[in-house]
């Protein structure tokens, strides 16, 4: 397992105490108006959009560059902490509830990494991104998470439904010289995507695919306001927050 997909992992298990009412403030605003809202600032970020599609925090003193270029590192699975599989994730074969493996994980990031990685590729290139294996002067590195990760798993191999599953996804912008974190995406979706022990269920799943492309165009939505002095200076109410580009 890479460092990088190492860190990424670690950093979703230490997310939870500030993901987690966030991501409820995101689901809770999409049904009332008088729902509480996500955290106006986190590790030096500060909010600038919320909404049903999810929300997007910027750096506002960094001066990048014009960021034309991008990596996209691998994806970090982290189930929801009572996600017990009674199939063996990478064979399919039933055996019994057990706690996923290293080699499972390794297995479900791959699968469904694939899928985004494809995805945001197409998103990015119609935004004239260029996806990159190494990062130039003008490089942003994407680094993915999906969080609380929460779908349909049967108790049995008949088959078993559950209410809506649940995903968090959580991606970090950085500086591909620097490494300065210098934005974050955080949005929870909720649907039926087939069952995570078994990944090409998911992948194949309409509605999971739909997220897929949602969450690639939050992506090159985000790349451009980053990418734009003006949008990174101004807060939620559109007031300018600092003048320093």
């Amino acid at each position: 397992m890479s460092t990088r997909l190492a860190t990424v992992r670690d950093f979703l298990a230490r997310l939870k105490k500030v993901l987690i009412p966030t991501a409820a403030a995101l689901l809770l605003a999409a049904c009332a108006s008088t729902a509480p809202s996500p955290p106006a600032t986190w590790e030096g970020l500060e909010l600038r959009s919320s909404s049903q599609d999810g929300a997007l925090y910027v750096r506002p003193d960094f001066r990048a560059p014009r960021y034309r270029t991008v990596v996209i590192d691998p994806l970090a699975v982290a189930p929801d902490k009572d996600w017990m599989p009674v199939r063996d994730v990478r064979t399919g074969v039933v055996i019994a509830r057990h706690p996923a493996s290293t080699e499972e994980l390794l297995y479900i990031e791959d699968r469904l990494g694939a899928a985004l990685r494809e995805t945001f590729v197409r998103e990015l290139a119609a935004g004239g991104y260029r996806v990159l294996d190494r990062p130039q002067d003008d490089t942003l590195r994407v680094s993915c998470g999906l969080a609380n990760v929460n779908i349909d798993t049967p108790a049995s191999g008949m088959g078993r439904l559950r209410e809506d599953d649940s995903m968090t996804l959580v991606a970090d912008l950085y500086d591909g010289l620097s490494g300065q974190l210098v934005a974050r995406i955080i949005d929870t979706k909720k649907g039926k995507w087939g069952m995570l022990e078994t990944p090409n269920s998911v992948v194949t799943n309409r509605a999971f695919q739909q997220v897929v492309r949602d969450w690639s165009g939050r992506l090159r939505s985000a790349l451009d306001t980053v990418n734009d002095p003006l949008s990174r200076a101004k807060g939620r109410d559109g007031v300018l927050a600092r003048a320093q580009d």
